[in-house]
């Protein structure tokens, strides 16, 4: 390989990177956010199926411990450096 082409291979591995790092994280962020959305809805869909005035409390409620069980199942995950890829 000539010079130029050993400039031109590594300025594409180094984008090709920053630009799988910034698809992981827009993948995370997308995720996350349809997580929460969920989360609430069937909280929501709780309170109304069991006559239970309290919607919103009942949507926060299951949002926070089903958020909560997923950061701490990350944390427990990294904790033992267990890598998802495969």
């Amino acid at each position: 390989m000539d010079r130029i082409s050993q400039a031109r291979q590594g300025f594409l591995e180094k984008n090709l990177a920053k630009t799988e790092i910034s698809h992981s994280k827009n993948a995370i962020i997308f995720s996350l956010i349809i997580s929460a959305v969920t989360l609430f809805s069937v909280g929501f869909y709780k309170a109304k199926i069991t006559t239970n005035s309290k919607f919103l409390k009942s949507g926060l409620e299951i949002l926070i411990i089903g958020l909560l069980s997923a950061f701490i199942g990350y944390f427990i995950g990294s904790l033992f450096k267990i890598n998802s890829t495969y």
